[in-house]
């Protein structure tokens, strides 16, 4: 694989990867919580996933809300049970997943949750931005990093797997998070999800909010990154069931959708 230059950002995103041990290339991870994290689940960590790569985007601060530059950050939900051959697409070389963004090119099945990131985006930031650049325009993270062995549900659904995390793993992945979007500096932030994903984002936003009312609980919070104001969208998962019909339908929820065009009106106001 040929190395790639590094944008700014995503030579920020690099540095704070390797001094934090998460993501780092083969053989070097080393995240201080490690050991804490892997005994909380049964030492089930060092049989899935350790670490992840974040995803930054080549044009990441380079999209435009309402005529006005954004950076754009999404906080995904925990790190998923994965039993395939895509460690490849974690690059060795820069914190760019190829994955995540091909995957929120391809229509729906095969990544749920990439079609509502890039769907997300198209409402959110101006028109004019075709797919491909959409999304290298943004930033992403799971607000959990590792991920032990799946096991199955027992809700008479045989074939459906859902990663299992330890409170442990929440809460010393929830200062990696917090780590990034200082280092990030985002000006949207979009939690994809009413568990860790908002808790994560709660440290920086004010209790005064407006909420969208609808099938998904939705709030539209500012709040501030360090010194910088940032907007915050805290939502349900992409991938939630509730969503399929809409997103197979081509549309985007109404509480969503509501709360993106608040975001619009205020981040540009």
């Amino acid at each position: 694989m040929t190395e790639r230059k590094r944008t700014e950002w995503q030579e920020k995103v690099y540095l704070l990867q390797n001094n934090l041990g998460i993501g780092a290339e083969e053989g070097a991870f080393c995240c201080k919580y490690f050991e804490d994290c892997d005994r909380s689940v049964g030492h089930d960590i060092s049989k899935g996933r350790k670490g992840d790569w974040a995803y930054v985007g080549s044009q990441y601060g380079d999209a435009s809300v309402g005529g006005k530059p954004a950076r754009v950050f999404f906080v995904g939900m925990d790190r998923s049970f994965l039993n395939r051959k895509d460690e490849s697409h974690f690059l060795k070389y820069w914190p760019t997943h190829d994955g995540w963004r091909s995957s929120a090119l391809k229509p729906l099945r095969p990544n749920w949750h990439m079609f509502g990131v890039n769907r997300t985006l198209k409402h959110l930031i101006d028109d004019g931005v075709d797919a491909e650049d959409r999304c290298e325009q943004f930033a992403l993270a799971n607000a959990v990093f590792c991920g032990p062995l799946a096991e199955r549900r027992k809700r008479g659904d045989e074939g459906k797997k859902d990663s299992i995390v330890s409170d442990a793993m929440k809460t010393n992945c929830r200062q990696h998070l917090q780590e990034f979007l200082l280092t990030l500096e985002p000006d949207i932030v979009i939690a994809q999800g009413a568990g860790h994903p908002r808790q994560v984002c709660l440290p920086f936003v004010s209790n005064r909010g407006e909420r969208v009312l609808g099938r998904v609980r939705t709030e539209v919070r500012q709040g501030k990154v360090g010194s910088k104001p940032a907007w915050f969208v805290l939502t349900g998962h992409p991938a939630a069931p509730q969503y399929w019909g809409i997103w197979d339908g081509g549309g985007i929820p109404p509480e969503l959708k509501a709360a993106v065009e608040l975001v619009r009106d205020r981040y540009s106001s």
